[in-house]
């Protein structure tokens, strides 16, 4: 359900003292600043990527996704914008899998930031039929493309898909074959096309099974005028694309067309669309909450708002006349305050953040590892600039709604507390977030090649003598009951897997009994809060 004027006015209360210049630009739309939150990420270095072969004219790696491949080997995929593409062994040792540059005589990494080999993505049958599947930058007019800007006045680059099967999906360097699904041209050499991956928890012979869901920036259009290009649904542009990389029925015959895509049947728009309205969607992560998959992208703002929407099926996410929860103006490229009435049917952001804290949102993932219960149920994001890592639960990022952010420190491995920016080695953050199967989220900073797994720094055991600390409990595993042990008076508050509150009671005495008969088998979140501390644990109820 979209938002109502009725919201958008709580909105506007929500925010009060929203510095206001004479014009009604909106010069701070949202004054709040983003607390520190009690969680602290500690860094383990997993990972350091290399300069590659050919090296580039700033001699640094640009490693631009992890993806684990989905074939139980617990190899993870590293892409570098430079051309390469790695497979990293459990142990974080590399390998060069992938030399774009061998492949393509016209690859280019530059001009931009963004450009290069850009993303991938493994088929889910990947282990048995060789089959992922890529996106590169070439030259302009490098081929004839399937796909121009309806405004294409100015013309920078191009994009292209590329579908690969590897002869041996198990191999440590690839040997196959690769074919070209569609290339498109954009207007500049930024926003180009950024994720694409599949939905992990789409089942064999559902709908959504083996669908391939693409990011495709506009281009540069706002910016450039070519205002035709964007908030378009004839546009190819500032869109999330849904297609069926195995079929066949697309204009080029290389790719299929769903036909439970939402534009289908509409003439004059295009078929792949499955949302659009975006400036740059730059990353997307499907999360399963309960029965429902939810579908959320980090759409990167011009001048003022960064923002996480959750995706609905053929919604308009609002740019270029919405940046945020605020109205954008091309004009003067500012915002400013909503108007009482939506001339159209506009979705907005279930989280949202202004460039007093950062400059460009980077999308990660919820927390789903039983190993660091503090982050249990967190849904993690931060800066690509600053490098801040933000936090929210998922339970609360709904549709119509804005949840605030907060967020959390960031611990070294030789345990100092610090930002990004004071402990990586490179100008710029860069900062990127990675998932593997088993729920943990992984970080990496793309101008230093560093690939971090995260923990948040507790430890699993009940044991008494363990915990020098105000509050501890046993036993561990438990059957009816927890007992509580304290040094002083707190709250106890028991929580599923997903971040769910099952139990809250306070803690009055130095010994407590928490009732844990009625709760399913299974594990949960111990969460102890008092004497200015908070501890998470996981216990197991059998």
């Amino acid at each position: 359900m979209c938002l109502k004027s009725t919201f958008k006015f709580a909105l506007l209360a929500l925010f009060p003292f929203t510095s206001l210049t004479a014009l009604g630009q909106l010069a701070n739309p949202v004054p709040v600043s983003i607390p520190f939150s009690d969680l602290r990420v500690h860094l383990h270095q997993f990972a350091q990527i290399p300069v590659g072969p050919q090296g580039n004219s700033e001699n640094v790696p640009r490693i631009n996704m992890v993806r684990e491949l989905p074939d139980k080997s617990g190899r993870l995929a590293v892409i570098d914008l430079n051309g390469y593409l790695y497979l990293l062994d459990e142990a974080g040792q590399h390998n060069l899998y992938l030399n774009f540059r061998n492949h393509f005589p016209k690859f280019i990494d530059s001009p931009g930031k963004g450009t290069g080999a850009g993303a991938m993505a493994f088929h889910p049958e990947f282990a048995e039929n060789g089959i992922f599947y890529t996106t590169h930058a070439e030259q302009n007019k490098a081929a004839t493309a399937d796909f121009r800007p309806i405004d294409d006045s100015r013309i920078t680059l191009q994009w292209v898909l590329t579908r690969w099967v590897a002869t041996d999906p198990a191999a440590a360097t690839f040997a196959g074959t690769k074919e070209e699904m569609v290339r498109m041209e954009f207007t500049t050499q930024i926003h180009g096309t950024q994720d694409i991956t599949f939905n992990p928890y789409a089942e064999k012979g559902s709908p959504d099974y083996g669908m391939l869901y693409i990011c495709q920036g506009e281009g540069g259009a706002s910016e450039a005028g070519k205002y035709q290009n964007v908030a378009n649904k004839a546009s190819f542009m500032g869109a999330i694309w849904r297609i069926d990389p195995e079929g066949t029925n697309s204009r080029n015959g290389k790719y299929g067309i769903p036909a439970d895509n939402p534009f289908v049947e509409e003439a004059g728009s295009v078929k792949e669309l499955w949302a659009y309205g975006f400036r740059n969607p730059h990353r997307l992560a499907f999360e399963q909450r309960g029965e429902k998959v939810l579908l959320f992208v980090g759409d990167i703002g011009q001048h003022a708002i960064e923002e996480v929407n959750l995706i609905e099926k053929g919604g308009n996410y609002g740019w270029d006349k919405r940046e945020g929860t605020f109205e954008y103006r091309r004009t003067d490229r500012k915002v400013y305050a909503l108007p009482a009435t939506d001339p159209e049917t506009y979705y907005y952001p279930v989280a949202q953040y202004d460039h007093d804290e950062g400059a460009a949102v980077s999308l990660g993932f919820a927390w789903k590892a039983a190993h660091s219960p503090a982050f249990m149920g967190q849904f993690f994001l931060g800066d690509i600039l600053h490098g801040h890592i933000f936090h929210a639960p998922l339970a609360s990022l709904e549709q119509g709604s804005q949840q605030p952010l907060k967020k959390a420190r960031i611990v070294t491995p030789d345990g100092t507390t610090t930002t990004f920016r004071e402990w990586i080695t490179a100008n710029r953050v860069d900062l990127r977030f990675a998932r593997k199967s088993s729920g943990e989220i992984m970080l990496f900073t793309k101008t230093d090649g560093r690939i971090y797994n995260i923990t948040d720094g507790s430890t699993l055991s009940s044991n008494r003598e363990t915990y020098e600390t105000a509050f501890w409990f046993a036993p561990n595993p438990a059957s009816d009951r927890l007992t509580i042990y304290s040094k002083g008076q707190g709250q106890i508050l028991v929580l599923d897997l997903s971040g769910k509150q099952l139990v809250k009671e306070t803690v009055l005495r130095k010994e407590q009994a928490i009732d844990i008969s009625q709760l399913a088998r299974g594990a949960y979140i111990l969460v102890l809060e008092g004497a200015g501390q908070t501890q998470h644990h996981l216990f197991l109820k059998q």
